[in-house]
């Protein structure tokens, strides 16, 4: 497995986070009743990973030193913090509802008495309405002007945000799909840096994930990739190649033809050439690692043409998109539990948060990924302790004995290891005519 391959596995997360929010149907409600205990797993998969089992070097890691003030948005009853997203812009990524999951958690722990005598105080929003010179000159603002304690959550397709941060100390916390959250000892992503840039081996959710349903002997193993027409999607393609086949897979297609950044204006030459990608047959599976758009017309092409197989997404996951018929049947990947999960003790207790603080924010990928940053800040300063300041802060989380680790939400996170590795964990859930059912349990690498 190579570096390049575990690029790809954080790409399709990229995908999902920049275009979840494409639907603007109303929240259905739906859900669906507790995973049944037979689903299927990949032999060698776990439920959980040890980093001590993996070569993570962290000796490089930006962002270092002391704060020039570390009692910076601290004083004995409150800690100041701000958010930065995209809340307007070019864009169907929208992240206003990440920021009133982050609210919902922090109301919580202020009803509860603060964290060690402290409530937090989410005094500053800033939208960077996906442009690059908002997004730093809004990090310089919350760190310099506003003086806050940390940003919670950081979430953007822009990774523009993060230099202020750093220059600056400030600590971010966040889904982390772009580079902002790699190689930097203040960028603390809940499943770690999806995006990693150097040479070395690590573990990818992929495997598992997909050899669960299509290397059990039900079907022959084959699968088709359709991505964005570019050479970074033509390299990615090829990487994530090596990830499935390394898992058992035969990947027979690697489509990158999709039309970056407009819609697909006629989707029959490759659904052609799919339903023959396997010696003249239709392949077991197909995976769209494409935007919402481009994804939704594949996916309806293809089944228009007859395609009985599996078509799989990034971008499918969302309770505003249960009754969207042309994503019945199909499957999306996702990276932590989902609502539906009301077994769960963290979901039962983030639906009741956001139903009790912010009652008209859909729950979706975007909610949660916002929510869970909050809660892994609380998290970590009840584990800083009440002599709290800026450097103490960061000396507990990357100091070696730190995890985050909601029992059975995702896998959990290690640091400082995860500044440097994504969270080798997903799982996989499917649109069954308006019900989304777990069809593939979180499933870790195996090590």
């Amino acid at each position: 497995m190579t570096a390049r391959a575990r690029r790809l596995a954080a790409l399709a997360c990229l995908t999902a986070a920049a275009l979840a929010t494409a639907c603007t149907t109303e929240d259905s409600g739906a859900g669906s009743d507790d995973a049944p205990d037979d689903l299927p797993v990949a032999e060698d998969a776990t439920t959980g990973w040890d980093p001590d089992a993996i070569d993570v070097d962290t000796s490089g890691l930006e962002c270092t030193g002391e704060a020039a003030d570390p009692d910076r948005g601290i004083t004995d009853t409150s800690i100041t913090v701000g958010s930065l997203t995209t809340e307007t812009g070019p864009t169907t990524a929208l992240w206003g509802d990440a920021v009133a999951g982050a609210q919902a958690r922090i109301e919580r722990a202020n009803a509860e008495g603060g964290v060690h005598g402290r409530t937090i105080d989410h005094a500053v929003q800033v939208d960077d309405g996906l442009d690059t010179n908002r997004s730093v000159d809004g990090a310089r603002s919350l760190a310099e002007r506003d003086q806050v304690f940390a940003v919670v959550p950081a979430i953007s397709a822009l990774d523009a945000f993060a230099d202020p941060l750093c220059e600056n100390l400030v600590p971010y916390f966040g889904w982390g799909f772009t580079q902002a959250y790699c190689g930097r000892a203040v960028a603390f992503g809940f499943n770690g840096c999806l995006t990693p840039d150097d040479d070395e081996d690590y573990p990818s959710s992929a495997g598992p994930t997909f050899s669960a349903l299509l290397a059990d002997g039900e079907t022959d193993g084959t699968i088709a990739l359709v991505g964005n027409e570019s050479a970074a999607a033509r390299q990615g393609m090829e990487n994530i190649a090596g990830v499935l086949e390394d898992a058992g897979l035969d990947v027979v297609g690697q489509l990158a033809v999709l039309p970056d950044n407009q819609a697909l204006a006629d989707a029959s030459p490759y659904v052609q050439e799919l339903m023959t990608a396997a010696d003249g047959e239709p392949p077991a599976g197909v995976w769209y690692i494409a935007d919402f758009s481009n994804t939704s017309t594949m996916t309806q092409a293809m089944t228009a043409a007859g395609y009985e197989g599996i078509q799989f997404n990034a971008v499918g996951y969302d309770p505003r998109l249960a009754e969207f018929e042309a994503f019945h049947g199909s499957i999306t990947t996702l990276q932590w539990l989902p609502f539906e999960a009301t077994d769960n003790e963290f979901v039962e207790q983030m639906t009741a948060d956001l139903d009790e603080y912010a009652p008209d924010t859909a729950h979706g990928m975007q909610a949660a990924a916002g929510y869970i940053s909050a809660d892994f800040f609380i998290a970590a300063l009840e584990a800083a302790g009440p002599d709290l300041t800026v450097d103490t802060f960061l000396e507990t989380l990357n100091g070696g004995d730190f995890s985050y680790d909601p029992e059975g939400l995702f896998g959990g996170s290690h640091w400082p290891e995860n500044h440097v590795i994504a969270t080798p964990c997903g799982l996989m859930v499917r649109n069954d005519g308006g019900v989304y059912e777990t069809v593939v349990p979180l499933s870790c690498a195996a090590l």
